[in-house]
């Protein structure tokens, strides 16, 4: 794909959107995988810091690109 052949980005969304996410007996890439289908956005657009613990009670920042707070 050439630079002239991209969508301009829509100026109205933030580049990333940092979020904490708090899970539950759930692993990373799982609750990962949900947030993406429910907002409608594929999963590579999301950036963790390394996987946190299944069986635990966690919390972490997650960031996506061109997301919304809405």
């Amino acid at each position: 794909m050439k630079m002239t052949d991209r969508k301009p980005r829509d100026q109205s969304q933030p580049q990333y959107l940092r979020v904490a996410l708090h899970k539950t007996n759930i692993d990373t890439m799982q609750a990962i995988h949900y947030v993406a289908k429910r907002i409608r956005k594929l999963p590579r657009q999301f950036q963790i810091a390394g996987n946190k613990d299944k069986r635990g009670t966690t919390t972490q920042w997650v960031t996506i690109q061109r997301a919304n707070a809405e």
